[in-house]
Parts: structure tokens; C-alpha cells; sequence
């Protein structure tokens, strides 16, 4: 008997979703037939990527029959186990799900102004914190309701406004909420144990799922706006009772892992937009200005299919929902597993922000209109620094020191970190411009970082062993100086790798980072594939070729240079200023089969006349175009030069004059 309660229980998680999946499914057929004649059609025009008229507004699909079977389900729940949370939960979403779905329609019938629907948004948000189920509390500390207002207004509306910017492509919208509603239904499951939220949230998904079975690529019918904010409100509706529960940082990114892709792609909108309002200060482009590089345009121009594009970001939304298991499962037992997985999540996800570190890396180089680029990097250096230094505070401090007595935290930070800064300012460290720093400014910084620790070692010494107690606290009294020595070193090591790291990242966009990520973002040149360039001779002339190349912001040349052909054996198949040796001269045809070369330079200064002869034959055989890099240390007269700066000036006013 008890086997057979436990079925008849966990049944109920198969009929109700299923019924919800057939209901969508016929409600959504229905709507493509109807919605033609209603005017409720999509043209095909601007930034959207079907060529012939959809219906739109098959999101009251997922709407009617979510609310249906679910309505059905709690009854149902209630009768059998006295349980009516949600039936609860079903009422006090309702009226902000009715305020979305209403505005969605009108939108999808007549297109309503932008304004206007946010008004929409922000009273849907206030019918949320009203119906009690707003943000109260964020790490167990309960929020007064002047504050707990604007909070869950702002979750409500940013939520929506995801799901409604990665409605773009077909499919994409419906499966990522299929995909982030199973998790949460999961991540219920083994938190609560059968709940009728966990019934709730799977009858949400295979609404979704029904839908999508006529909304993926080629789409017969469209979300719309009635669909997409109706599923960021549903997402929203549930974080908000998830964040009152949150008691840690760690607990806090469930939800936000859970609807990671929509949030990712808004994070990437503003940041992208931002960037290049500062670039083009006088552009009557601004953050709230449409464009083609969301996530699922930029997937698509890569793939080159809607249903590839769309089957790699559902791929994407599953990577961090298993990433949001880890999370939760490892949170009270390894700490650094869960350090460890944030760090390959940040990874993944900065490799997908190509465009937006282009742009950021072209507005550090070319600088601001206001402030000069000089302010940007010299004067707010200091502040840049001081935040490194805080975060790897917290980071030790946070791992070992928050548990242990006599260790209060402002007390703590001033010794550790307040030595840095002042010996950064005094000795000279802000008076590099860190974007053309040469290796001996390094070796300085590295210098007085070691002599600024080593005197932050001696003050911690006196502070622990000869200092008085402050207000009845020793500081670092509970630590045999074994393991505050370990502590200490940890956070040295730490800080002065992101402060290195970070300097080095601003050597490399000025020499490397800009064409590198013009060449990513860039994958072919007007629909022509980008040029393959082989580099003939690897030696110290191929050197400076690179560095020329990169350091005068050559970047938007469309070719993209594939290694090095060297004849000497003991650089061969290695990697040489970052490209690697392919071969030999002799190996040239084998290279061309394997990568299509089409563009030789020659930075070579001593190769045999045979060496010359084959690559000569090599390129006469395929039409090759060769460039020579050419070295001269010709000594000049004082009057060439000023012959030289007259028609230096003479081409420019031509230039002009042309312009």
C-alpha cells in the first residue's frame, strides 16, 4: 500500500503536465487558424529574421492552459492532502499575469508605445508586492516596504523585459522557459520533497513545451509580447519568494542560474550599448535602442541555422542549471568546489562576450570624449587597484578569518589593505601609463609590492604580539603564526595576481586585444571569407612584423594569419609570438591543402635560394600575392627630414582637400 500512495502521488506529475501539454498544443493549433483573421500577424521587417507574415500572440496559449490544468491541480491537491498553497499561489499571480497577458494582446493587435507598457510592467510588479509575494527580506534580513516596493518592481520589470528582449528567434524563448522551469521544478523537488508548487511549475513547462511543438524553427506562430512577459513574469513571480528565502550569496544565484540565458543576454545589451553611447556621444542611439548583436543574432550569423542557433543556447540555459546543482549541492560542504565552478561559469561566459570587450577594449584605446582617456586610466587607476585589494580581502577573510573571535572586519581591512595603496601613491606606480608599459615599470611595481607586503608582515607581527588590547580585542590573537603567515601569503598571492593580471590585460588590448577580437566578432568580411596569411620565417624580423602589425591598430585588416613557415627544425611545430611553426618551406603545398593560404609575407632574411625558389614556385603555382617585410637603418640628413615633413604635410592637405 504504500508503494501504490507513492505512485498515485507521483502520477500526478505526469497526468497534469501531460493534459497541459495536449491542452497548449490544441489551444495553440486554434490560434494559428484564428489569429490571421483577427490582424494579428507579424510582417516581416527591420531586425526580425523571418521573411513571411506569422501569427503572433500564441502566448495566450501557454496563458489558458497553464492557468486551466493548474487551477485543476491545486482542487485536486487540496481535496486529497488539505494542502491549498496553491491554490494560494495560482490566485495572487493572477492578477498581475491578467495585467500582462491584457497588455501583451493590445501590443500584439495594435503596438502599443514603449511607455506604455512598462506602466503595465511596473503595475503588474506593485499587483505582485501587493499580493504578498514581494522581495522582504535578502539574506534573512527583513526589508521595510519602502524599500521591499522598488526592489521587486525592479526584479519584476527587469525579468520581463529578458524574456521579452530573447524572444527573437524561433523557439527560443518557450525552451529556454521549458528548460529553466524543469530546473526549478527539480531544485523543488529535492529541496521540499512532492509539493504542489513542484505540480505547478512542470504544468508551466509543458505548457511551454505544447506550444513550442508549433513555435520552433520554422515557427507557424509566434510567443509575442501576450507570451514572452507573461514567462519572464512567471520566472520573476517564483524568484521573488526564492530571494526572501536566501540566506547566502550562493543561495541568492539560484534563481538568477536558473533564467541565466535571458539575464546573461540584457547584461550583454546594456554593457554593449552603453560602451558605444560613450564611444559616440552625439549618436541618437542609447541603452533602450534595438540592435542585431543579442545572443541569439550573433549564434545565428555563427551557425548559420535558426535551429542550431536555438538547440546551442537551450544547451547553454542547461549548462547553467547543472551549474546551479553543483552549486546548491556543494554549497555547505566544499566551498572552494562552489569558488571553483563560479570561476569556469564566469569563464564560459566572458567567451561569449566578444563584441561587448571589443567595444570596451576600442573605447579604453581610443578614450573618451569626456572624460580624456589619461583620467580614465591614470586617475582611476588608484580606485581600480583598491577594489582588487578589497575583493581579495574578503575572499580570506571570508574563508577564514569571519568565524574565529578578535577578528572584527573594518579593524582587520585597514591593517591588511591600507599599506598598498599609500606606497602605490608615493612610489611612483601611477605614473606609468599602463597601456604601453614597458618590463622594467612591472619589475618596479612587483618591487614595491614585495617591500609594501614584507612591511605589512612586520605590522601584523607587532599588532598580534606587542600591541594592547582595543576596546578588550587583540587583533589576530587566535592564530598560531604558522597559520596566519599562510593566511597572509594567500591573500599577497591573490591580490598581487589580479592587480598584475589586470595590467597585463591593458598591455594586451593595446597590442594584441583589439584585432584578436575584431577577428572573432568579424568571421568573414561582406560575406567573402576572411584572408589566410602564412608568415615565411620565424625569426627576430617575423617579431617585429607581429608587433607592428598589432600595435598600430591594424585590426580591421580583413586576414587572419594562420602560423609561421621556418626551415629551422628547432622551432618546428612549436609556437613562435603566439602563432605556431607549421612547416617548412618544403611543407608549403601540404599547408595549402590543410588551410588554404591565400597571402604570403616574407619576414625571412636568410633564406637559401632554393627556400626563395619553392616559395616563388609555390606562389606563382596558385596566384599567390607576396608581401616582403623589409628592414632598413638608412641615416638621414636634417634637410631629407624636413624635405619628408613638407610632403608629409603636402599628402595631408591633399587628403583633405579630398575628404
Amino acid at each position: 500500500m504504500p508503494t501504490l500512495d507513492l505512485i498515485s502521488r507521483y502520477s500526478t506529475l505526469l497526468i497534469y503536465p501531460g493534459a497541459a501539454l495536449l491542452a497548449a498544443a490544441v489551444l495553440t493549433k486554434f490560434c494559428i487558424r484564428i489569429f490571421p483573421r483577427l490582424g494579428m500577424l507579424d510582417l516581416p521587417r527591420g531586425r526580425h529574421l523571418h521573411d513571411r507574415p506569422v501569427p503572433v500572440g500564441g502566448g495566450i496559449a501557454v496563458v489558458l492552459s497553464f492557468f486551466a490544468v493548474g487551477f485543476i491541480y491545486s482542487l485536486n491537491f487540496a481535496s486529497y492532502t488539505g494542502d491549498a498553497s496553491g491554490l494560494k499561489i495560482l490566485l495572487r499571480f493572477l492578477p498581475s499575469a491578467a495585467v500582462i497577458t491584457v497588455t501583451g494582446i493590445l501590443d500584439d493587435r495594435f503596438e502599443l508605445h514603449a511607455g506604455v507598457k512598462l506602466l503595465a510592467q511596473i503595475l503588474a510588479a506593485v499587483l505582485v508586492f501587493l499580493c504578498s509575494n514581494g522581495i522582504c527580506a535578502v539574506f534573512g534580513i527583513p526589508l521595510p516596504w519602502w524599500l521591499s516596493l522598488p526592489l521587486t518592481v525592479l526584479w519584476v520589470v527587469a525579468i520581463v523585459n529578458a524574456f521579452n528582449l530573447i524572444d527573437g528567434l524561433d523557439g527560443l524563448a518557450a525552451g529556454l522557459a521549458a528548460i529553466s522551469g524543469f530546473s526549478v521544478a527539480v531544485w523543488m523537488l529535492l529541496a521540499e520533497n512532492l509539493t504542489t508548487n513542484v505540480g505547478i511549475v512542470l504544468i508551466f513547462c509543458a505548457a511551454c513545451l505544447g506550444f513550442l511543438r508549433y513555435n520552433f524553427s520554422p515557427a507557424k506562430i509566434f510567443l509575442g509580447d501576450t507570451g514572452s512577459m507573461f514567462l519572464g513574469l512567471f520566472f520573476a513571480y517564483w524568484g521573488c519568494s526564492r530571494i526572501s528565502q536566501s540566506v547566502t550569496m550562493l543561495s541568492l544565484l539560484l534563481p538568477l542560474l536558473a533564467i541565466g540565458v535571458p539575464v546573461f543576454d540584457v547584461f550583454l545589451a546594456i554593457w554593449r550599448r552603453s560602451v558605444r553611447k560613450l564611444m559616440h556621444p552625439g549618436s541618437a542611439a542609447g541603452i533602450m535602442t534595438g540592435d542585431s548583436d543579442h545572443l541569439h543574432h550573433r549564434l545565428l550569423r555563427k551557425t548559420g541555422s535558426k535551429s542550431k542557433a536555438a538547440l546551442l543556447i537551450y544547451l547553454i540555459a542547461a549548462a547553467f542549471s547543472v551549474c546551479g546543482f553543483l552549486i546548491a549541492a556543494a554549497e555547505h560542504a566544499l566551498p572552494g568546489i562552489v569558488f571553483f565552478i563560479l570561476l569556469v561559469v564566469i569563464y564560459r561566459v566572458i567567451k561569449l562576450a566578444d563584441l561587448e570587450l571589443l567595444d570596451s577594449f576600442g573605447l579604453v584605446v581610443s578614450g573618451l570624449a569626456r572624460p580624456h582617456r589619461r583620467l580614465l586610466l591614470i586617475a582611476i587607476h588608484p580606485i581600480i587597484d583598491l577594489g582588487i585589494l578589497s575583493a581579495a580581502f574578503c575572499f580570506v577573510f571570508l574563508l577564514w578569518l569571519r568565524n574565529r573571535a578578535g577578528f572584527p572586519f573594518l579593524m582587520t581591512y585597514a591593517v591588511m589593505v591600507a599599506p598598498f595603496p599609500l606606497a602605490f601613491c608615493s612610489s611612483g606606480v601611477y605614473r606609468t601609463y599602463w597601456l604601453r608599459a614597458g618590463i622594467n615599470r612591472y619589475y618596479h611595481f612587483f618591487k614595491i609590492f614585495v617591500l609594501t607586503a614584507t612591511f605589512d608582515l612586520v605590522l601584523v607581527y607587532l599588532i598580534r604580539d606587542l600591541s594592547p588590547e582595543i576596546q578588550g580585542i587583540r587583533l589576530f590573537a587566535g592564530l598560531r603564526w604558522e597559520e596566519l603567515f599562510g593566511i597572509l601569503l594567500l591573500f599577497y598571492l591573490a591580490a598581487t595576481a589580479i592587480l598584475a593580471g589586470e595590467r597585463f590585460m591593458l598591455r594586451y588590448l593595446e597590442s594584441f586585444g583589439l584585432r584578436n577580437f575584431y577577428l572573432r566578432t568579424h568571421p568573414d568580411t561582406g560575406g567573402e571569407p576572411m584572408k589566410n596569411t602564412l608568415i615565411v620565417g620565424g625569426g627576430l624580423a617575423c617579431r617585429l612584423y607581429i608587433e607592428s602589425l598589432f600595435c598600430r591598430y591594424y585590426f580591421r585588416q580583413p586576414f587572419r594569419i594562420l602560423g609561421i613557415a621556418d626551415d629551422d627544425r628547432a622551432i618546428r611545430h612549436l609556437n613562435v609570438y603566439g602563432f605556431p611553426v607549421l612547416g617548412s618551406t618544403a611543407d608549403l603545398e601540404k599547408l595549402h591543402e590543410l588551410h588554404r593560404i591565400d597571402h604570403v609575407v616574407m619576414t625571412a632574411v636568410n633564406l637559401s635560394p632554393e627556400a626563395l625558389e619553392r616559395v616563388a614556385d609555390f606562389c606563382r603555382k596558385h596566384h599567390i600575392p607576396v608581401s616582403i617585410y623589409h628592414l632598413s637603418d638608412t641615416p638621414y640628413l636634417v634637410s631629407d627630414i624636413y624635405q619628408l615633413a613638407a610632403e608629409l604635410r603636402a599628402c595631408s592637405g591633399e587628403a583633405e582637400t579630398k575628404a
